[in-house]
């Protein structure tokens, strides 16, 4: 559910798309002919905005940075006719060091708010966390 969620945003949803078009063009330029199978790993390089554009996405959009990761298998066949399709299945993981860092401040729809959050863990108010995720196998 969180991941259907998660792909609802618009920036992380096309993003996550992106990846896997581009990765099933690679597969497919890569196979000659019949059919081929290959791997999937994006690698933790692409780092995605969840926006604060949609006011019913709002939960996600605190999650500001994150970095993702697309894993999983491409099968490229070519058919009689000439024609090629890709299909396969993919995972996404995700990865936030959620912190309070000197310097560093929010800023929602692109207004900074100045502010020493970065004392609220001293005061109990706050902790730093590190947030993981993998979503479950999903066909495309």
């Amino acid at each position: 559910m969180i991941q259907q969620r998660l792909m609802d945003e618009d920036n992380f949803s096309n993003d996550v798309n992106g990846i896997l078009d581009q990765y099933k063009a690679m597969a497919a330029n890569a196979c000659g002919s019949g059919t081929c199978e290959f791997a999937l790993d994006s690698g933790w390089d692409p780092t995605l905005a969840t926006s604060y554009e949609n006011p019913v996405k709002e939960d996600y959009a605190g999650m500001g940075q994150v970095q993702l990761n697309v894993s999983g298998r491409i099968t490229v066949t070519h058919g009689a006719d000439g024609s090629l399709s890709t299909m396969g299945a993919y995972k996404m993981s995700i990865f936030k060091a959620w912190n309070f860092d000197v310097g560093e401040y929010p800023s929602p729809h692109g207004v900074t708010i100045r502010h020493d959050f970065y004392h609220l863990p001293e005061w109990g108010m706050a902790q730093d966390f590190i947030l993981r995720g993998t979503s479950s196998e999903r066909s495309f």
